[in-house]
């Protein structure tokens, strides 16, 4: 099995694992009602094959030289070998010596050398670089692996399971063991939930009386592929009674689908939540479908104000691309414009596609202000812009800038040469303020200071050419995403 399957044995745990949004049992059996993760690291953690990783040696067991060669022995290609002698590292706790034999046997057994995998003894760790090797996101040691994670609709109770053909186990493969899958994720899970699916499917009738925490906000309707559908959207504290226990379920998405993204401490008071249902009919009930959600920390702003920040944002996938997520930021922001002690609102590392989306928004409101209108915008980017933003829509100065920049874009005729110079100019002498003074004075007192050759000539990334290609491609950069904004406002 080994010598045949290597390569079967890893699978990519995004595809592994499927969600499900159950509105009624016909759901669980239907495969159109699936999407799949947009990552699984922040729950697997990255594979050993990823990149440089250190393993400690006392969480280590020793396997024998000899079982360990002829274990190789069994392996055909050299991504095999690879694969398997960084699987068994893993578990390894030979001395340092014993560990390049077994690695230099291996590799000149199966004329790996181009691979140029290297193994380091830091203390009591090894270090191990594979450059040539990259397993990201990857699960070991199943056959036909498929990890359930179902959650009804509007209550969101949970059922986790995990089904496969095959499993290696250590009795089989030389004391390698599969992946850990059940524990990774259930400490991720709120506890209660049912690993028994027909204990979940008992629960899904109950979602028939569940009712949207919070107050309302706003009602909207995305177009479906054939309905029109009727969305809520409601806003939440801390102190709304039940919301605790429910956020705790909702959260659990965000580690698959947010990069970067942790739990929040949902005893703190200062956060706000923001959450968008679809509203639906089944069997002449009204029921709900959570479609994607918000949260907001509310800073404290001398002297008696406060600074939202927005910190998640997600919108699920079967509610993706019919526009949930422009009227759910467009909700928080009227929430919050129409407070009078609202300094600004800020957001909180922004991905890309939030920062389209947050783009397109504060670009199609500011095209509506005075200070923003063409003949304006071809005069360059004023005080008067900022004070309007921030007053009337509560848009921080560096947000206000960026909108300036879509919107005089949008007037700019890209066809006249002096046209779009000026607009370049413009745009690049924005980009290079923070490179003008702190770079140069700091380039210039690490160059003298230092005496070593290589690193004044590794700092040379300060010469004036490097910068201006450095700057020129970070302009092209800044301009296709402003023309990807443009084109969503084309289309109102």
């Amino acid at each position: 099995m080994l010598k045949n399957s290597v390569s079967s044995l890893v699978v990519s745990s995004n595809e592994a694992i499927e969600f499900k949004l159950v509105r009624q049992l016909a759901d669980i059996g239907d495969d159109s009602c699936t999407f799949k993760p947009a990552m699984s690291h922040q729950v697997f953690g990255d594979s050993l094959l990823c990149g440089i990783h250190v393993v400690s040696i006392h969480q280590l067991y020793a396997i024998r030289v000899a079982t360990l060669i002829r274990l190789y022995s069994v392996c055909d290609s050299s991504e095999d070998v690879v694969y398997i002698l960084l699987r068994i590292l893993q578990m390894l706790a030979l001395p340092y010596p014993a560990l390049l034999f077994v690695f230099n046997v291996c590799c000149v057994s199966k004329s790996i050398f181009p691979l140029h995998i290297r193994f380091y003894r830091m203390y009591n760790k090894v270090l191990l670089s594979t450059p040539a090797v990259c397993f990201r996101e990857t699960i070991f040691g199943y056959h036909d692996l498929k990890i359930q994670l179902y959650y009804s609709a509007a209550r969101l109770t949970t059922y986790f399971g995990i089904s496969y053909s095959d499993k290696v186990t250590p009795d089989k493969f030389e004391g390698i063991e599969a992946d850990e899958i059940f524990g990774k994720i259930s400490e991720k899970l709120q506890p209660g939930f049912h690993t028994n699916l027909d204990d979940f499917c008992s629960d899904i009738d109950k979602d028939i009386n569940f009712v949207p925490f919070g107050e309302l906000q706003h009602s909207f309707t995305t177009d479906g592929m054939l309905l029109i559908h009727q969305n809520s959207i409601y806003m939440c504290e801390v102190t709304t009674p039940g919301f605790q226990k429910y956020h705790e379920r909702l959260q659990t998405f965000v580690l698959w689908f947010i990069d970067a993204a942790s739990f929040i401490d949902a005893d703190d008071d200062h956060w706000r939540f923001f959450l968008v249902y679809e509203k639906y009919c089944l069997d002449g009930n009204t029921c709900y479908a959570i479609a994607g959600y918000a949260t907001v920390y509310e800073y404290y702003a001398y002297p008696d104000n406060i600074r939202p920040r927005i910190s998640q944002m997600l919108v699920l996938p079967p509610f993706q691309r019919i526009g949930v997520g422009v009227q759910l930021l467009d909700s928080l922001y009227r929430h919050y414009i129409s407070q009078p002690h609202v300094v600004d609102i800020t957001v909180e590392d922004p991905s890309d596609e939030f920062q389209r989306l947050r783009d397109f928004l504060d670009a199609r409101n500011c095209s509506r202000l005075p200070s923003f209108q063409p003949h304006v915008l071809e005069e360059g980017f004023r005080e008067e812009m900022v004070a309007e933003a921030k007053t009337k829509l509560k848009i921080n100065k560096k947000q206000a800038r960026r909108v300036y920049e879509i919107l005089r874009l949008r007037v700019t005729d890209v066809h006249n040469s002096e046209q779009y110079r000026r607009y370049r100019l413009d745009v690049k002498n924005r980009l290079n303020v923070p490179y003008q003074q702190k770079e140069q004075l700091e380039f210039k007192k690490y160059k003298e200071r230092l005496k070593d050759r290589d690193i004044q000539n590794a700092l040379s990334f300060a010469d004036p050419s490097q910068r201006l290609e450095s700057l020129d491609r970070e302009y092209r950069e800044v301009e296709a995403q402003y023309n990807q904004v443009l084109q969503r406002l084309a289309s109102l």
